[in-house]
């Protein structure tokens, strides 16, 4: 009897068990993660538009985008989100996608040129960015015009325009309609030192204030995306608010409405005017409030680092790394800073102001070690000297050197909070934590970052453990722990300080945050979602037959190990199929060596070993159909012997 052993990459199909399932095999649906689901809450219709499953995600297409636009939304299962996305047939169309705590937000835009033609997104699934109602907050939502005016009898008039950075159709709202007014407006230009460019549409449409609008005002509509205004609230002397309700006020045509109100005061009293969104939270007003200020102390141990100029090393201290605060949309390139990034005193706390409230952003801080974390060897200190003359290295990673003393690193501090120094950037270590940031107030994070040899492999692990504390004096506990030479990395889900039990991601970049959520985390995140247990057990049996088109299908006999969980045969036994993928891979160790096999060398009533994950629905009696699903890179046919057939 011949011994073979593979390896499968697989994603099991179908699987479930024969007890209550209804039909003879016992099987269900192919897919946990439902179908996407396809609505236009925003006005028009999905005519013409359809969207299917993809092997990471989904594919929205439309057969034409019509002349006023196409504004819908895609329904995913709670905790699912998009990552990346990829369009077609987008040009002479402004596109957007916003990722939502369920799904995403499309909008489509004819420019002038567009003659028809079908266009189309695909997006693979991530996890789900906190997106809640928001009020205008960060410093472009300051209102600067506040006027108050002596009316007499003890009464005065306050007036000022309404700012919501991005709602550029002045619903009060921020929202994908919003690329309409830009398709309008598209390449027009506008000059806004004028007294008379606040009367002009294309002054509010023009979000991030350069003067053209461009592509590049769809940014403030993802910065601030379901900022919306209800009311205003009016403090004068810092007493009760009086509110002020938008619905009161008679909007303007094209232009953000105007507020004109009567409040009892002289003009020698202190207002203050402030936006309030739907939910009763609280943005920026009149005062310079600019929402959530970011105060972040950092310590680095276990090895010893170079400073960032370029000029000696030693413990961690002042000068020995850089910081800044991104948003997740950056995390590819990281090329735009959110808020200043300023070094306290003390060299070793990075404070972050003017953030919007109620979003997730990444903090960022690198850093250069005295040794090689991949395979711990040492670096001397000319070996990481940038070759640049002028001592300045191009931070924010846009192709172009900043001007000289842009860093937060402990030395000259302009407050650009880019990544600046005398060290070759390619020998810094770039460590990230992701923060949900409240609608207002001060956030203070303290972060450890440790590298310690990596005892089970090569090279370091490198763990970050960062608290957070909320202005409500609530924490929350963040900490990952990165496999530097392997590029995987870990999350502490359970903050049990054991990392050994957590899922591994992929994390090329080595910045702690994974490249993009991996199968295996998307269905965790769903299963989970949905009051699923995730089992791991040890099964035999036999090879049956390709019965389809990358389909496998075999006969469980035998549960060799299932954990903790009882009567496993009783949900696992029987006829199951497999669907593999273009990642798979086979090896045969029947020789010394192992050889790549072929699906096809598989032969029926082979015998095999497999070790798999699946996922017991816990809310219900545990004998009920159970839904099976295999997360991509997890199942393992460890072991294959052949009775009767020889290769």
């Amino acid at each position: 009897m011949k011994r073979v052993m593979f390896l499968l990459a697989l994603l099991l199909l179908l699987l479930a068990a024969a007890c209550g399932a209804g039909t003879e095999s016992g099987t269900v649906s192919d897919d946990f993660v439902p179908a996407p689901e396809l609505s236009s809450p925003f006005g028009g219709s999905v005519d013409g538009a359809s969207v299917e499953r993809s092997a990471s995600g989904f594919v929205l297409r439309l057969k034409s985008v019509p002349q006023q636009g196409a504004f819908l939304r895609v329904s995913l299962p709670d905790g699912l989100s998009i990552d990346r996305q990829a369009w077609q047939g987008n040009e002479q169309l402004l596109t957007l996608m916003i990722p939502t705590e369920q799904g995403a937000d499309v909008g489509l835009v004819p420019l002038a040129g567009y003659s028809g033609g079908p266009v189309s997104v695909s997006a693979s699934y991530g996890r789900a960015q906190r997106r809640v109602s928001i009020p205008p907050v960060g410093t472009s939502n300051i209102i600067t015009d506040l006027v108050v005016e002596d009316l007499g009898s003890g009464s005065v008039g306050l007036s000022w325009i309404e700012r919501n950075t991005g709602d550029y159709n002045f619903d009060g709202l921020v929202s994908v309609t919003d690329l309409t007014p830009i398709g309008i407006f598209f390449q027009s230009s506008i000059f806004r030192n004028l007294d008379s460019s606040p009367l002009r549409t294309e002054y509010w449409v023009d979000g991030n204030g350069d003067g053209l609008i461009t592509v590049g005002d769809l940014t403030p509509i993802g910065q601030n995306y379901q900022a919306n205004v209800s009311k205003y609230y009016i403090s004068r002397n810092g007493g009760a608010p009086i509110e002020v309700l938008r619905s009161q006020v008679t909007p303007r045509t094209g232009l953000p409405p105007a507020y004109n109100i009567a409040v009892t005061g002289t003009p020698t009293d202190s207002f203050v005017v402030s936006a309030v969104d739907s939910q009763g939270n609280i943005g920026a007003d009149s005062s310079g409030n600019t929402a959530v200020d970011l105060r972040a102390t950092l310590t680095i141990t276990g090895a010893d680092l170079f400073n960032l100029d370029g000029n000696g090393s030693g413990a961690f201290g002042p000068g020995k790394f850089s910081s800044r605060v991104i948003a997740p949309i950056d995390v590819v390139d990281r090329s735009n800073v959110s808020g200043v990034a300023k070094l306290l005193a003390d060299g070793v706390t990075t404070v972050v102001g003017g953030l919007t409230g109620g979003t997730r952003v990444y903090l960022d801080f690198r850093y250069a070690p005295t040794i090689n974390l991949a395979d711990g060897t040492p670096r001397a200190g000319a070996s990481v000297r940038s070759a640049s003359k002028d001592g300045v290295e191009d931070g924010d990673d846009d192709g172009t050197d900043d001007p000289p003393g842009n860093d937060s690193s402990g030395g000259t501090d302009d407050g650009e909070g880019d990544f600046d120094g005398l060290v070759n950037p390619l020998d810094l270590v770039l460590t990230s934590i992701p923060i949900d940031l409240p609608l207002d107030g001060a956030v203070d994070i303290d972060v450890d970052i440790q590298i310690e040899p990596n005892t089970a492999g090569s090279g370091y692990l490198v763990t970050v453990t960062a608290v957070i504390t909320y202005p409500d004096g609530t924490t929350s506990t963040w900490s990952s722990q990165l496999v530097y030479a392997e590029n995987l990395v870990r999350v502490d889900t359970d903050n049990d300080g054991d990392f050994s039990d957590e899922l591994e991601s992929i994390d090329d970049d080595r910045d702690c945050i994974s490249d993009d959520d991996t199968a295996t985390d998307i269905e965790d995140l769903a299963f989970e979602a949905a009051g699923y247990q995730r089992v791991e057990a040890e099964v035999s049996g036999r090879f049956l037959n390709i019965p389809g088109e990358n389909h496998m299908r075999f006969n469980i006999e035998t549960v060799i190990d299932g954990g903790d969980f009882p009567d496993l045969a009783e949900l696992i036994v029987g006829e199951r199929t497999f669907k593999f993928n273009a990642d798979t891979e086979f090896e045969n160790d029947i020789d010394a060596e192992p050889v790549d096999l072929l699906p096809e060398d598989l032969v029926a009533e082979d015998e095999v070993e497999l070790d798999v994950y699946f996922y017991v629905d816990t809310q219900s009696n545990p004998i009920e159909p159970v839904l099976v699903l295999e997360p991509k890179n997890s199942l393992r046919l460890e072991q294959l012997k052949r009775t009767a057939h020889a290769i």
